[in-house]
């Protein structure tokens, strides 16, 4: 999401809390949408519609979580924006509505940490003085992942990856 605050340097690693789905298409609108206590310290799974992205985001932001991922309520990429820079209160990002079904069907399951770095802070560029565009000197990565605990220590856990829009729809 253009204006999104980006991640402290390391990352962030914490669990994955679903807002609930409302009937009215306004998930992570309302205040009330995100439980007392229940986002504090996590990343909030918010699906698209019914209001702004920076409102989502800043009502997870006020409810305590550390981060907000939104996905999309149609076929295709989310790519949108928090309208300005003030408006960023914590590192949000957009995925597609099949990974955001998988994200909240995996945590039907249990809990599910997830992993997320800014794409600015899993790259190194190396200073240039050339006047043509300076290319990471390590490949991307993915700007988040999840893995969902299991309650068994011999069960596999499983991983699901999304990654950033391409660099080319961020602002620098």
């Amino acid at each position: 999401m253009t204006y999104t605050k980006s991640t402290p340097v390391g990352g962030v690693r914490a669990e994955l809390v679903a807002a609930p789905v409302d009937a009215d298409a306004t998930s992570g609108c309302e205040p009330g949408d995100f439980a007392a206590g229940a986002f504090t310290g996590k990343i909030a799974l918010i699906k698209r519609g019914g209001c702004a992205f920076a409102v989502k985001q800043q009502n997870a932001a006020a409810a305590g979580a550390v981060a907000a991922v939104i996905y999309n309520n149609a076929e295709g990429v989310l790519s949108g924006t928090l309208g300005d820079a003030a408006s960023g209160k914590i590192p949000t990002g957009g995925i597609t509505l099949a990974e955001g079904t998988a994200l909240a069907a995996e945590l039907a399951k249990g809990p599910v940490t997830l992993s997320w770095r800014s794409a600015s802070s899993s790259r190194r560029v190396p200073p240039t003085t050339s006047s043509r565009r300076p290319r990471p000197a390590t490949p991307p990565t993915p700007w988040c992942s999840a893995r969902t605990s299991t309650p068994s220590p011999r069960a596999p856990a499983s991983t699901t990856t999304a990654r950033a829009p391409p660099a080319s729809s961020r602002p620098p």
